[in-house]
Parts: structure tokens; sequence; C-alpha cells
């Protein structure tokens, strides 16, 4: 009739994949006839962040607030090894959720510092210095965003991506370039198509997660150079 408990985990030097994440520590208390777990967690070394609040199993009411110093975007490496590679950089920022799983409400933001990465499919690597990020219970607000490839030339990307409560997920971003990057690949590491691709492009996103709409105007740059593979095709006779 009076259970509670506490948890106190301590692991030092945690690595994912190689990668060095810092020295986590986990605590959680639920004192003697209160409903309430209080819940702190911590990250020191590599990266330094700090996650704490409250959470009622009964009305699962959450309270939490997230500060982040910084945090290494090769972390997320591992993570997402299918979309991007040898990140660098950091992020660092401020965020409370608040709410139930049905409806949390997340407010704060994010700043990227000297943030870099490869996009795994394109071979192509872009970067951003300093940028804000925010985003509240129903958007979230890239602002004007300056990316530029391996050779500075840049793209500016636009927009927000509206929700409620984090559902019925809405997006409305824009991506322009005078001239970008958009392939750096060799035969080793596609054999149907590779190349170095460079494009003016004015891209449009719209849509839901699960039916994008994208309007596209591009064009090649006269530097671009694309080998594709001959397909043949074995056409028989039937009967």
């Amino acid at each position: 009739k009076n259970l509670h408990y506490n948890a106190d985990i301590q692991v030092q030097a945690l690595t994912l994949n190689n990668q060095l994440v810092g020295d986590l520590k986990v605590e959680a208390a639920q004192p003697a006839g209160k409903r309430m777990i209080q819940v702190l967690t911590e990250i020191s070394g590599a990266n330094t962040a700090s996650l704490r609040g409250t959470y009622d199993p009964g009305t699962r009411v959450f309270d939490i607030e997230a500060r982040i110093e910084q945090l290494i975007l090769a972390v997320a490496d591992p993570f997402l090894n299918t979309l991007i590679r040898d990140s660098k950089g950091y992020v660092s920022g401020n965020f409370t959720l608040r709410g139930t799983p049905d409806k949390p409400a997340l407010n704060g933001s994010i700043t990227t510092h000297d943030i870099s990465t490869e996009v795994v499919i394109s071979g192509t690597r872009y970067r951003t210095s300093e940028h804000k990020i925010t985003f509240s219970e129903t958007e979230i607000d890239f602002g004007q965003l300056t990316l530029f490839d391996a050779n500075n030339r840049k793209a500016n990307l636009s927009g927000k991506i509206r929700h409620s409560y984090l559902d019925d997920i809405q997006r409305d971003m824009r991506v322009q370039t005078d001239g970008l990057q958009i392939l750096n690949t060799t035969r080793d590491n596609n054999q149907l198509y590779y190349g170095k691709l460079f494009a003016k492009a004015d891209v449009h996103i719209t849509g839901t997660p699960a039916l994008p709409r994208l309007d596209i105007v591009a064009t090649t740059l006269d530097s671009s150079l694309l080998h594709v593979a001959d397909v043949v095709t074995d056409v028989r006779p039937l009967g």
C-alpha cells in the first residue's frame, strides 16, 4: 500500500557505435506516499546536457525542462547512418515539455554552431554557422537558414512545420539557390549514375509526412558532369 522506489544509475564514458557520448547519470525518486515521480538525467564530458522534471503516473501529466549546453551532432550519426555521416559541430538550447502523452506542449529553441554533415545518398557536404530554430506547441520555425556546400555556393532554407501538439503535421518549407552542388559521387558509390551535379533551383515543400508535395523549378549548371549507365532490357517474344 505504500510502495515507492528510488533509482540511481551512472555510466562512465558511454559510447554508441564508437562515438563517445559522455558520462551519464539517471536518477528517479518517488517519495513514500506520493504519486509524483521526480526525474533527473545528466550528461557530462564530451557533451553537456540535463533533463529534469516530474511525472504523475496517475494523471499521466509530465513537466520536463531540458538544458543543452553542448550536444555534438556526431552523436546522431549512428541513428541516422542511412541519411548522414561524418557530422561536425554541435547544438545548444533549452526547451520545456509539459502536458500528457496525448497532448504534449513543446516550447523552446535550439541553436546550431558550425554544423556540417555529409548526405549519404548524394555524397555532398553542407554546412551552416550559428542559427536558431524555435518550436512551440503549434509550429517549428526554421527562420532564414543559409546552407553552404563544399565550394561555398549557398542555398537559403526558410519556412515552418505546423502541428497540433506534435500531431497533424503540415509542412511549408522553401529552398532557393542560384547554384548548389547536389551530387558528388563516383562509380564506386553508385554504378547506375554518378558524377558532380550543380543546380539552380526553387523548391517548395508542402503537405504532410505521409503525403508530401514538392513543387520544383530547377536547372543544371554548365559545370555539371553526370554519368548514367546504359540500361539493357531483355525482351523475348511470348509463346
